[in-house]
Order: structure tokens, then sequence, then C-alpha cells
């Protein structure tokens, strides 16, 4: 090969290109040409040799000196160098192709100047601040972590912003470094090694970053001399991939420099002396609350920058309300990652808010573009991913495909029971999750016991495809049904999974695959039968119902008439009745499980079914068969001498004896169930009956203490049974729990708190389909709006909620809302409609047993009458005498003390004030009078204008209340 003739401190032109030797830098008129070391050592290889060949092998030994190449490899370089030059483009010719012997540069070469010789290591002018890239022009909410960042640099000097890709690091790395740009005299260096394919090459990158040109072999020593005395801040961007030269590096320069400032950016940390990792976290989200206002939302930075980026891309309209819960979703399935983001975004302008969500389920979404100029890996998020993954070893590749299969976040026991076989043991799992993690491929879940794992959205789907790929999707599938089945199916193996939506989640996903073929018809529905368990502990009703229903009807004769149907049945019952209401097919389901068990001999089953069967008899009004069964279900319990048996007996008798007027038996029977109800054997015993009947107890003992003449006791207990409810996370005994602390705060005259759970049960029954519960909140809502006076819309809601509760066939409270609506309809004039209202309430408690409530449809019968025309004096009279002769049978004081206020009224107005006197003294002897009740106020208030010499406890009517 010819020797050089030119020496390194020469600039050598030619056409419109002017090269530096020394600087290692080509420009064309004035301006940089970007070109990769190698792409630089093959053209000046070529220029030294100019109108020369120069063959394939000898531009392989000079530039790869020592490693194998292939020619495509050369011919890349090649091709890609020519396209800088712009080779080809207005007749320029730079590199000719000389076909079966190498290449050769024609152009004409001129040396411009000369200057003496330099030194080996020789610096060039001091790093301007242009010589990082500007910063973008809009930064979304990294205002704080950039401010934080200056200041932790400062003190620390050599950080590592770690985080996912596409989460934002170079955006916030070169804010930092433009925010402290004047702090080090526009001293700030920038190298981006994410083009870089060798670790070898990370000392020369950063050596040319800050103005050092290397003659050496040996670059890290004259680098550290460089740098020893001057005051740097040094930007290494993307170094995930060549980490462990990038940890060598840093650390000698760190040591070596005192003045030298380090911020790196990498997907996993460097783990060198000196560094401090800062975690970069995700863009804040909308809290998670229902009803969030397009105002509120726009406040968190991703769905600001999701709304920026939307109308960058050509969708100009704003975030209506409505359209928060979609927007808010979307940044939640991206993960708060701003590319992500950004992303998704760009596709609002042609699908839409709602349309670009419904995408999200496909996996076409990896391939969705981003900014034209962008990085290669940050184009789409496939290719996001991609970067990463192709950095992993094998192991860790398979375990991250496998782990696609977990919904949502499980421990390290879940993954090692799914992934785990012959070729990858439970400790290689352990060890690829802990990589994982590191290189911010699986994310950590603070707050949980043992440690859990997730992927992030994205991330999941990629390793998905990747599991499809590799052809193993439907061996880790089945182990993944097989685990539900048998692990998170138990209680004490939900554990395996962070909380309860990502035990449901997993669940959902073994199930859709387990029926996805016939072939796995076997574990589909031994899944199914220990799911719906599951589902009902949960609340899950709607779940419960579909997996239950649909596993029925795919059981064949191997299964018919055996447990598993029992259980299976169980499952659509208790689903269909709590969200479709009391239909036939619940009815027959009922009987045919019932006659099952007792065929099976399974009493447990049994006592269990019957005791569904009382539910449903006394939701859909038939009080007196309810007590039939309350009493095969005591006799059962009675024979068997169980304790928990004895606990369900006590409750389905107390709850018969309310409805049917024993009040006093009622009260005995609740408090005798709660009394054993929290002992850990009982708890366990009941845990599959999943609605919280120690929680529905405490609403019908309420009750039933108001009835019995004890409002405060009785608003405790409905207190307890609201703490409890809430504190299960049970929606079903939630709303139980707020149905009946409402009708405790109306009889009580509290309305303002009866209108705040009554929102709280609409919204409960909504979010989580109980339709039954929802025509029960529209009921108690009417009944509120009329004692605020408003009529036309409390009249319109009862209504509503009594043809809802008709349909549904849950008529518990139907005869209270007909009281309600009558009361209502007559305040509003309606005399006639009002009367014929009350007789259908009259109608259904004579035909179901509801007795509990007849004293009060007497009681509103004779005020009606009372208010319309007081003349028929005898029949309102007779109807007062026998509301007050019923409730004196039901040992119901509440009942008492509301019928003897328009008793003493009508006495009253007919010159009995004496009498009226002493009726309302007897009545109100069995309450503390400092009680702030409706009905005991109203009494007082009539006793002191009867009798002043009596007295009145309180000097005003608290309106507050009403």
């Amino acid at each position: 090969m010819a020797p050089p003739r030119w020496d390194t401190a020469d600039v050598l032109g030619f056409g419109p290109y002017r090269l530096k030797v020394l600087q290692r830098a080509l420009y064309r008129d004035g301006t940089e040409v970007p070109l990769g070391g190698r792409a630089f050592d093959i053209l000046m290889l070529l220029i030294e040799q100019a109108g020369e060949v120069v063959s394939q092998r000898e531009i392989v030994d000079r530039v790869w000196s020592g490693l194998v190449v292939e020619e495509a490899n050369l011919r890349v370089h090649v091709a890609n160098l020519r396209k800088a030059l712009g080779d080809g483009r207005a007749d320029a010719l730079y590199i000719q192709t000389i076909p079966r012997r190498g290449y050769s540069f024609v152009a004409a070469v001129s040396k411009q100047t000369s200057t003496e010789d330099r030194p080996i290591f020789s610096p060039v002018d001091p790093p301007l601040p242009g010589n990082i890239p500007p910063p973008l022009a809009r930064m979304v909410g990294r205002e704080g972590v950039v401010l934080e960042l200056t200041e932790r640099l400062v003190a620390k000097r050599f950080i590592t912003l770690i985080g996912t890709g596409g989460i934002g690091k170079t955006t916030v790395a070169l804010a930092v470094a433009h925010a402290l740009k004047d702090r080090f005299d526009g001293a700030v260096a920038f190298v981006d090694f994410s083009t870089l394919t060798k670790g070898e090459l990370v000392e020369q990158a950063a050596a040319t970053a800050v103005g050092l040109i290397s003659q050496s072999e040996s670059v890290l020593p004259g680098l550290l001399a460089f740098l020893r005395d001057k005051k740097i801040l040094l930007v290494l961007d993307n170094c995930e991939h060549v980490v462990n030269s990038v940890s060598s590096l840093t650390e000698d320069l760190f040591q070596a420099a005192p003045d030298l400032h380090i911020l790196v950016t990498s997907r996993e940390a460097l783990r060198a002396e000196g560094e401090w990792i800062h975690p970069l976290a995700p863009l804040d989200l909308p809290p998670a609350e229902a009803n969030l206002t397009a105002e509120v939302a726009m406040s968190s930075p991703a769905v600001r920058l999701f709304m920026e980026r939307a109308a960058a891309g050509g969708y100009w309209d704003a975030l209506s309300d409505e359209e928060v819960p979609i927007v808010t979703s979307i940044c939640r399935r991206m993960d708060g990652i701003a590319l992500a983001i950004e992303i998704a975004a760009g596709r609002v302008a042609t699908h839409g808010i709602a349309g670009t969500a419904d995408l999200l389920d496909h996996r076409f979404k990896l391939l969705w573009q981003g900014r034209r100029n962008a990085l290669p890996r940050h184009r789409t998020m496939l290719a996001m991913v991609d970067w990463s993954n192709n950095l992993l070893s094998d192991d860790d590749r398979r375990v991250l495909a496998r782990l696609s299969i977990f919904v949502g976040a499980f421990s390290l026991a879940a993954a090692q029971g799914v992934l785990a076989d012959a070729g990858l043991s439970a400790m290689q799992i352990s060890g690829s999750i802990s990589s994982l993690t590191d290189k911010s491929l699986v994310s950590t879940v603070s707050g949980h016991p043992g440690g859990h794992y997730r992927l992030l959205d994205i991330t999941r789907s990629y390793a998905a495809v990747k599991l499809e790929e590799s052809g193993e999707h439907a061996l880790i599938a089945r182990r993944h049904a097989v685990f539900c089945r048998d692990t998170i199916c138990q209680p004490q193996g939900e554990s395996a999974f962070s909380d309860v939506s990502s035990v449901i989640a997993n669940l959902r996903a073994a199930l859709d695959w387990s029926f996805s073929d016939s072939a796995h018809h076997s574990l589909a529905i031994s899944l199914a039968t220990r799911a719906a368990i599951t589902f009902r502990r949960h609340a899950r009703l709607t779940e419960c119902l579909q997996w239950s229903e649909r596993a029925l009807a795919e059981l064949d004769d191997t299964v018919l008439g055996s447990p598993t149907e029992v259980a299976l049945l169980e499952g659509f019952i208790v689903g269909a009745m709590f969200t479709r209401g009391n239909q036939a097919d619940v009815a027959r389901s009922l009987q045919r499980a019932i006659e099952l068990a007792q065929e099976l001999g399974n009493m447990h089953d049994e006592l269990r079914l019957l005791s569904w069967q009382h539910i449903f008899l006394t939701r859909g009004g038939e009080f007196r068969a309810a007590m039939r069964i309350a009493e095969k279900v005591e006799s059962i319990a009675t024979a068997s001498g169980h304790e928990a048996q004895r606990v369900v007996a006590d409750w389905t008798m107390g709850t018969s004896f309310h409805a049917l007027g024993e009040q006093f038996a009622a009260q005995t029977r609740c408090e005798a169930a709660l009394h054993r109800s929290s002992a850990p054997a009982v708890v366990s015993y009941l845990a599959p009956y999943g609605i919280g009947q120690r929680v529905r107890n405490l609403c019908f003992y309420a009750r039933t203490l108001w009835i019995r003449g004890f409002p405060d006791n009785a608003e405790s207990i409905a207190a307890q049974a609201f703490a409890e409810a809430e504190a299960r996370r049970h929606p079903l005994a939630l709303c139980l729990a707020l149905i009946y602390s409402t009708t405790i705060d109306i009889w009580r005259g509290n309305y303002p708190a009866a209108a705040a759970r009554m929102e709280g049960l609409i919204s409960c029954a909504t979010t989580h389909s109980l339709a039954p519960f929802n025509a029960v909140g529209v009921g108690l809502r009417g009944e509120i709006s009329v004692h605020a006076g408003e009529l036309e819309s409390g009249i319109a809601d009862l209504r509503a909620s009594l043809m809802m509760l008709h349909d549904e066939r849950y008529l518990i409270l139907a005869s209270s809302f007909r009281r309600a609506l009558a009361e209502a309809l007559a305040a509003n004039g309606l005399i006639d409609e009002a009367l014929a209202t009350l007789e259908k309430a009259f109608s259904q408690v004579d035909a179901s047993g509801e007795l509990y409530i007849l004293p009060d449809l007497y009681r509103a019968r004779a005020a009606i009458r009372l208010n319309a025309d007081p003349r028929n004096i005898d029949s309102i009279e007779q109807d007062l005498l026998t509301s007050l002769d019923l409730a004196a049978r039901q040992c119901a004081p509440g009942w008492i003390l509301r019928s003897t206020i328009p008793l003493a009224r009508l006495w009253t107005e007919i010159g009995r004030s004496k009498e009226a006197t002493q009726r309302l003294r007897q009545a109100l002897s069995a309450f503390p009078a400092e009680l702030p009740d409706r009905d005991i106020r109203l009494a007082y208030d009539i006793l002191g204008s009867l009798d002043p010499a009596a007295g009145r406890p309180f000097s005003t009517f608290d309106s507050r209340r009403i």
C-alpha cells in the first residue's frame, strides 16, 4: 500500500467538501457532514490512494483490523458513504466500484493547508453549546424532574437516569444539559451511543465528543489526562447496549477528573463506583376517580401530552368530560410512557378517541408510526421494545416471552410455577426476572409482601407476539390455566397476584383460552367450577354468571348429576339472581341444585343452596315461602349441631321473622347469629357464600332495632354494616349496607345522610351491573325527593323504580315504595290515585305475608284521608287504631310512635286533646327525649302545643335534619 501523500494536519478538498484530517471531520459548504467512524476510515483510505484501486481485502484489513467481516457488510458501509457524499446526484462522482477488484476515489483531491507537527493527543476547540442537540420545544410534565436533576447532578457529579424505552430519558437529559450550560461555561459534551455496535468504540466516541483526537491505539490514558483538570458536563445517552464499556469508562473518568460531571441515560444501571441512580417515573396519570372533569384530567401530564400530540396530528377538538375516561384509559394502557402516548395520540385524527382506544386491543398497535425524525428505535412501539429484546440473553428472552401469559402483577412463585420446565429451572427464572427488572423490561410493584412484578402493556404485547412465534404459547397457556385452577382459586393462593383485579384478569384469560378449543374441555369445566367460587367471593357476579352458564351448556353425561354440576348451578344462581333479578331460570336451577345435593348426600351444599333459596324468595317478596325454607335450614342445622350452620339458621329465621312482623323474635335471632358469626371457623365456613352474609344480617338487624324502638342502636348497626362492607371491598355487601342504612336515615328523618348514601348506592350498583340494586336506588332517590318537597321528580323516580323492580322480580321493598308513592301523590292532590296505590300495597302484603309494614300502611292511608277529608273521622280513626294494634302485637314502638302522631292530630281536632296528650306521652316514653329523630321531635312539638306545662325538650324542630 502506498504511503499517505499528506500529513494528519492537512485540510483536503474535493468538490464542495473540505476534510480536516486531524479533527476527523468532513464539511460541505461549512456544514459538517455526519459520518460514522468506519465510514470516515474508508473515506480516508480511498483518498490516500485517490485514482488507484483499493481492494476489498485492503479496506477490511485497515478498517476492521483483526475481524472477520462479510463482503455484504462492506458494501453497506460504502453505500452509506456514497449517500452521505451525494455520490451520483447532479453528476457528482467520487467513489467508483471496480468490478471484482474493489473501489477507487476518482474525484480530484487538493491539499489546501498544512501546519507543523502536532502531539499525539491534540485538543481541538472547546466544546460549544451547539455541540449538544437542541432541547425539545415542548416538554410535558418533566419540569420538576429536570430541576431536581440539575441540583443533584451538581452535588453528586455522576447520575444515571434509568427507565424503560420511550419514557423520556433523552428528553430529560437534554433539558438538564441545557439548564446547566452556563454553569459549565458551555463545556457540555453529548454522546449518543445508539449508533455504536461495539463497546470498544465507547472511549473513542467520548474522546471525540470532548474535543480530543487520538492517534494512539489506547484512547483512555490520553482522555483521562485531558479531562483531569477540566470542568465539563459529559452526557452519555443510550448506553444499555454498551453498558459494560460505559460502566468501566465512567468509573475511571469519575475518579480521575474531580471537576467532571457525568449524566448517563440507560435502560439499566451501570453499577459503576460513584454512580447515583435516578429512576425516571412514567408521566403522572389522572386520579382514579369517577366523574373526572376534562379540566382536572388536563392537569395530568399524561393526558395533556396525549391531547397536544393529537392536536399536532390534526385532531383539534377539545377534550370533553365524556371522553375523559377513554383518554385516561389509553394513557394507563400506555403506562404513562411518553413515546407510547405520543404514538397512540397520532392515531386520533384518523380514528377518533374512542376508535383509538378500540385499536389498542390489537397487536398492530406495535407497528404504529411515530415522528419521522425520531431515532429508528423510537419510530414504532415494536422498535422501541425490539431494541431492548435484542440485547437479552436467550434465557432472558424466553422468560420475557413466557411472562406475557400473566395479566397484571404476579409473584416470583407464580412465574416459577407456570414458566419452569426441564429447560428453564426455577433458579434461572428468578435470575432472568432480576435481569429483566434491571433492564426496565419488568417492573416491580411496591407495597406487596414478597414482591410482585408486571410487564408494561406495550412490553407484554410485544412479548406475547414472541411467545406465539416461539411455538410455546399453548404449552404455557395450559400451565397458566392449571395454575389458576389449582392455586389462585384458593383464598390463600390469591397472593400469587398483587390484587383482586389481577386475580380476576388471570382467571378470565385462563378461562378464555380453556374454552377456546374442545381439546381443553375437561380443564375448562374444572377451572370454571372453581373460578365461580372466586368470582362470587369478590362479587364479580357478571363473570360468575357468564362462565358458569357457559360451562353448564357444555357439560356431558359424565359430569351431569355430579358435584361439578351442583357447583356450576350455584355459580349461575348467584350470578343471575343479583344481576338479572329473580327470573324463572334461577328458580328452576335452585330446585335442581337442591335436589342433586340431596341425592348426593351433601348436607353442606344442601344447606347453602337452601339459604340461597331463602334469599331468592325474600328478594321476590315471598315471605311465607321464605319462612318455610328457613325452617328447613334450621332443621338441618339442629340435626348437624354444626356451629356455622346454626349461624346460617339464625340468619334465615331472623330475616323471616322481621318480614313477617315478629320483631322481638327477629331481634333475638339476629343477635344470636352476630354473637357467633365472628368465630374463625364460622368465617371460614361461610366464605363460599361470598356476599357478606354477616353484613346482610346486620342490615336486617338494624331495621328490626328501629322498629323495636332503638333508633340510635339501629343507626350504629347500620354504620357497622357499611364499615364491614367497605372493608371487604365487596360491591354486593356494600349495596346491601347502603340500601338499609339509607332506609334507617329516612325513618329517622336524616335526609341529607340518606341522600349521600343513596348516591353511593346508585354509583356502586351501576359500576358493578347490579340492576336490581340500581332500581332500589332510584326508588330511594324518589322517596328522598318527596321529603324535600320535589314532588314531580320524586313521583317519577318512585314509579320508574316500581316498574324496574317488577321486571327484576325484586319486590322486598316494593310495598314501602308504594306507600311512599301514595303519600307523594296525595301531597300532589291526586288522592284517588294515592289510595289506589295503597290498595296495591295492601294486596301485595296479603299475598306475600310482608306483615312488618302493615302498621305503616294503615297509618299512611289514615294520614292521606285526614289531610284530604277530615270529616270521615270514623274510618280514619279505625285505620290508626288498627295500625297501633298491629304495631303493639309486633312489639314495634317505632311504628307506634309514627301512628300516634296523626291520631293525636285527629283527636285534637275533635276535642279529645286529653286522650291525645296521654297517647303521645305513652308513645314517647319508649324513647330518650334527646334523640333527634323526626317522629320524636314532631311528637314533642304536638305535645307541647297541647300541654305547655309539660314543656318541650327541643325549642324548635331542627329542619336541617330533613
